[in-house]
């Protein structure tokens, strides 16, 4: 098991930082589309609190992924691949960091403008700016792209998925098996 990326496969940390992203990502996608519809009480506030830190845990998880990534190889490509195909696939990895990074960044800024805290597990507490009528349609804002970005999500990590299941299942390359451990690529 190696801890850093090599130019043909993904290293220990940057398959954790993927994996736990992914679903943190998602969990938190879904947990927001079904939080949203609850009746305003205690559980959808307890709900939002927990939303919120999750959101931030994943801002932080995103920063040390970029920073690990700076600091390693990235693994190359299959020669087969048409450049067309590597391009698309370059494209739609830039775009799912965007939303890796967007989420929570949008996430906070509607919550610090709107007007409400975010604690940070109870360690720290980010304190809302005070409401303002510019700050609350900054808030709206990012409200709305926030919403937007679940609809990305939606579709480009689809477009992720279905691209490492054909890899894996048709042309039964290791483009998936390179990000996954050890003991589930050897098949």
């Amino acid at each position: 098991m190696c801890w850093k990326n090599t130019k043909d496969r993904w290293g220990i940390i940057s398959q954790s930082f993927h994996w736990i992203i992914a679903l943190l990502i998602i969990g938190l996608a879904i947990v927001g589309d079904w939080m949203s519809d609850l009746p305003p009480d205690e559980t959808k506030w307890f709900i939002y609190g927990w939303h919120k830190q999750l959101g931030a845990l994943l801002l932080s998880l995103a920063v040390l992924r970029i920073l690990w990534r700076m600091m390693n190889v990235t693994p190359v490509l299959p020669n087969f691949m048409p450049d067309w195909q590597k391009l698309v696939s370059k494209l739609n990895v830039f775009i799912l960091y965007i939303i890796m990074f967007g989420f929570p960044i949008t996430g906070l800024t509607m919550s610090l403008l709107g007007g409400h805290d975010v604690s940070l597990f109870g360690f720290y507490t980010l304190k809302a700016f005070p409401k303002t009528p510019e700050l609350e349609g900054i808030a709206k804002t990012a409200w709305e792209v926030h919403g937007m970005l679940l609809w990305a999500l939606i579709g480009f990590g689809s477009l992720h998925i279905l691209a490492a299941v054909y890899h894996h299942f048709i042309l039964k390359d290791n483009v998936l098996k390179r990000m996954l451990p050890m003991s589930f690529s050897k098949s």
